[in-house]
């Protein structure tokens, strides 16, 4: 009598296939674990790197060549400045700068901005950001071809700026670098160092990852369109919205004196000038403006009110009086180290309308700014290269 067909017979190759897959694997975790030393510390063979994971610096900047789309806020509407979009693009290019950046392959001159979101304008029009319209109203006064390239991250702060000069603002050899920080700094001191900031704000990151980031990390490798399809719906689905600037949720530690966040902020100031000059270049620095709110409108629509919610490590109560003794620190490390300075919070009388959030400036503040920043460079730029025959004047 013939023994009944089984399921086994019917899938044996596949349910074989299956188990020594089950063997290998599960032998791979067994050896693993064997190996693995119970005090946690690696060891390696001579200069050869060991298993242990490897730690890095971070380049926070945006991904190069990809182009990005977002939705206004609701203060952004409130306050516009001009016209408001539904959308705002923000493109880089191969380097990782928004664009439009490198117009001319051969310029008379390389302008870099650097700083955080207020330097970035994220919710301004590219045509509009101040970076590239500032160079764009240079190149009119000087009749020189100009690259005004955005360097700027939204979260960065000034050491975040220091690791991006090194990394790849430097290469360009740029003729001028501006640095504009101030309340990405606040933020990172108030409670903690530079060093202790934790997520997408972290200095260094640390490459042991887990089988679920492995997993991540290969399926963006793999298929990185599916990928980033599947992770929309997810957040959808989650009811999470996606936001150009990541949250910061570590432990926060006492309240630090405002000397003592003065002080790092001097250091990584005067570490920007020095490493700029050392490589050839021109540091500028600037103030950053900061609005207060004097209605409750405006007071609804404030960055700090908006921040706390996000759980930004400020300070509510003293942030004003922090943003103004940082901004005094840029002027006082500006005449110590004899750079050029663009005090931006004196030279014009910000309100809602510049900014939309305090801080954040809308289409008609970049547009002054583009103008102020002009204005302070074009007699430097002029004076240095009158030697080369450069900072003549266009004819009218």
């Amino acid at each position: 009598m013939d023994r009944p067909t089984t399921r086994f017979d019917k899938h044996s190759r596949k349910l074989l296939a299956a188990f020594w897959i089950f063997l290998v694997v599960a032998g791979l975790a067994a050896l693993e674990w064997s190996l693995a030393p119970k005090s946690g510390r690696y060891v390696a063979s001579r200069a050869v790197s060991g298993p242990g994971p490897e730690r890095r610096l971070m380049l926070r900047e945006w991904e190069p060549n990809t182009d990005y789309s977002f939705s206004p806020p609701p203060e952004r509407r409130l306050h516009a400045g001009g016209d408001v979009r539904e959308t705002y693009a923000l493109s880089t290019d191969a380097q990782g700068f928004i664009e439009p950046a490198v117009r001319h392959e051969k310029p008379d001159l390389n302008i870099v901005f650097m700083g955080g979101s207020t330097t970035e304008c994220l919710y301004v029009a590219p045509e509009n950001r101040f970076p590239y319209l500032a160079a764009k109203n240079l190149e009119t006064a000087l009749g020189l071809k100009i690259n005004g390239i955005n360097a700027a991250r939204a979260g960065n702060n000034s050491l975040h700026s220091l690791l991006l000069l090194a990394g790849k603002v430097l290469p360009l050899r740029p003729d001028y670098v501006v640095l504009m920080e101030a309340t990405n700094d606040i933020g990172s001191l108030t409670y903690g160092t530079y060093w202790q900031q934790m997520g997408s704000k972290r200095i260094i990151d640390n490459q042991k990852i887990s089988v679920d980031q492995a997993i991540r990390i290969l399926s963006t490798a793999l298929i990185p369109y599916t990928s980033d399809l599947v992770s929309g719906l997810r957040r959808r689905l989650k009811g999470e919205q996606q936001r150009p600037e990541g949250r910061d949720d570590g432990p926060a530690g006492p309240e630090r004196s405002r000397q003592d966040m003065g002080r790092d902020f001097a250091d990584a100031l005067t570490s920007f000038v020095h490493l700029t000059r050392a490589w050839g270049s021109k540091p500028v620095l600037m103030t950053q403006v900061h609005v207060q709110p004097s209605s409750s409108a405006e007071q609804q629509s404030s960055f700090l009110s908006r921040e706390q919610v996000n759980g930004t490590l400020v300070n509510p109560e003293t942030f004003a009086s922090d943003q103004d003794y940082f901004n005094a620190i840029i002027r006082d490390v500006a005449e110590k180290e004899k750079v050029v300075l663009i005090d931006l919070a004196r030279v014009n009388d910000w309100k809602f309308g510049d900014v939309y959030d305090s801080i954040h400036f809308t289409d008609q503040g970049s547009k002054k700014v583009a103008e102020i920043v002009a204005a302070a460079l074009q007699t430097e730029i002029a004076s240095a290269g009158s030697h080369a025959g450069l900072g003549t004047p266009a004819p009218r």
